[in-house]
This record gives structure tokens, sequence and C-alpha cells, in this order.
């Protein structure tokens, strides 16, 4: 088990990580601050908490992600972020807080945003 993220995108950073496996980590891949990662065929399994955790204005796409057993949710949305995942449920998702948490609109220190989008097929 490792200390880390998976991936960790930031800052309008873009990643394409296809046929990749992120276990054991604190969360399997955060993307933030306006990064964007195409995960192809890559699993996310057993981390400590968030399979695949994608906050302020971050991306997340891929087709045929696994993500399962991780401690906290398998996808975890918030700050205006966005998920489009394909053949993604064939998955086994036994995630600690269920498959998908998906924040709606508000307020955060001041600043309003829309709600975060997630499309799984």
């Amino acid at each position: 088990m490792t200390g880390g993220n998976g991936l960790d995108v930031r800052e309008n950073g873009t990643i394409s990580a296809g046929n990749s496996t992120y276990t054991g980590y604190a969360i399997g891949a955060w993307i933030q601050l306006g990064g964007y990662a195409n995960v192809d065929s890559c699993a996310f399994r057993e981390n400590r908490h968030d399979g695949i955790y994608v906050t302020s204005f971050g991306k997340v796409e891929g087709n045929a992600v696994t993500i399962t057993g991780n401690g906290g949710f398998g996808i975890h949305l918030q700050g205006q972020s966005s998920a489009i995942l394909y053949n993604t449920l064939k998955a086994d998702i036994h995630n600690k807080s269920g498959l998908a948490y998906v924040e709606t609109a508000g307020t955060r220190n001041g600043y309003s945003y829309a709600a975060s989008s997630l499309y799984l097929q």
C-alpha cells in the first residue's frame, strides 16, 4: 500500500492512462482544478478511499473501466466536475460507500457552482 494517489491530475493537466490498474492507494484517481483523465480499460480496486474522485471542474472519461472494492465511493464527483464512463456497470462494484456520489449545485467559499454530472453505461 502507498500513501499517495494512483493518478493525480491537477491544474488543467491531461493524462491518458490505458490498460492500467490502481490498487492500494489512498485514492485511485484524483482529478481536480480543471484536470482531465482518459482511463480506458483501467481498474480502480481496493483503494482506501474513493476509486475515482473528481472535483473543481475536473473531468474523467473512459471505456471498460472497473471500479470495485474501494473504501469510499466508486466515483465521487463534486465542484462542477464530470464523468463519462462507457461499459462500466458490468464490473463488480462493491465499494463501501456505494457506486457514486454526485454533488448538486451550490456555493462554497463565496463561489457558486453548477451541479456535477455523471454518465454511466
